[in-house]
């Protein structure tokens, strides 16, 4: 439902009738009143190539968008999957394994996110799959031989979490520009669900962990896994074998 292309384009032209709002900076605060983010105005330093003004309404607009999608599209699809189809955690195995997108060492994990999420516990596949995305990135850019680690003078080697994979140049070549522009928005700026910190320092509330960014990023990881799995079972089997 994101393009990148378009939300940039439509946030600079919104910015460019009202400019007044891209020249200050903007805090944004959690709901326990701290302060998680500081947002520099038009000009400041750029936010994954992008003005940081324009960024922050490209976020605004998206989030937007994930409240509408939820509610209009993808919980009336919920139900009728949900009501029409009887699945089983083996069948999204199936899925998974054959979609060759999820690392054939993780196909079980990420599978289980997905079932539990089928089932209408958004809370559990939430907690499952984020750590399953940030490895879904750290396999894809090691595939493309992007160094996803860290030395320290020791010589202890410690894998980048997924803020600094995502900030890797190779990202927008690997996984499309809209995905990477989902990603980044979902998981990682704290301006928008800043899913993959709730997670990781357990402040996922149980608001949002049922609510529309949850189901959402559900569909994506789906959307993710199945689309694949498409594409393989419908080309040739030379081909095929091939794109595996």
């Amino acid at each position: 439902f994101a393009s990148f292309h378009k939300d940039r384009a439509d946030a600079e032209e919104l910015l460019t009738k009202y400019p007044v709002s891209a020249l200050f900076s903007v805090t944004t605060f959690s709901q326990d009143g701290r302060v998680v983010k500081r947002s520099d105005g038009s000009g400041g330093e750029p936010v994954f190539g992008v003005d940081p003004a324009v960024w922050r309404q490209m976020i605004q607009t998206h989030v937007l968008r994930i409240q509408l999608v939820a509610a209009g599209r993808l919980w009336p699809a919920f139900e009728a999957l949900t009501i029409e189809h009887h699945l089983t955690v083996g069948d999204f195995i199936a899925v998974t394994a054959g979609s060759s997108t999820v690392p054939l060492d993780h196909v079980r994990q990420f599978a289980r996110g997905l079932y539990y999420g089928y089932t209408g516990d958004f809370s559990t596949a939430a907690q499952l799959l984020t750590p399953q995305i940030e490895h879904f990135v750290r396999h894809h850019l090691q595939n493309a031989g992007v160094v996803t680690t860290t030395r320290t003078e020791e010589g202890v080697e410690n894998e980048k979490g997924l803020s600094s994979l995502l900030e890797s140049a190779k990202v927008d070549e690997i996984f499309g520009a809209d995905l990477a522009y989902e990603l980044r928005v979902l998981y990682l700026d704290a301006t928008g669900p800043n899913l993959r910190n709730e997670v990781a320092h357990g402040l996922l509330t149980d608001g949002t962990a049922e609510g529309a960014e949850s189901l959402y990023t559900w569909w994506l990881a789906l959307r993710i896994v199945f689309l694949h799995f498409l594409s393989l079972i419908h080309i040739s089997e030379p081909t095929r074998q091939e794109a595996i």
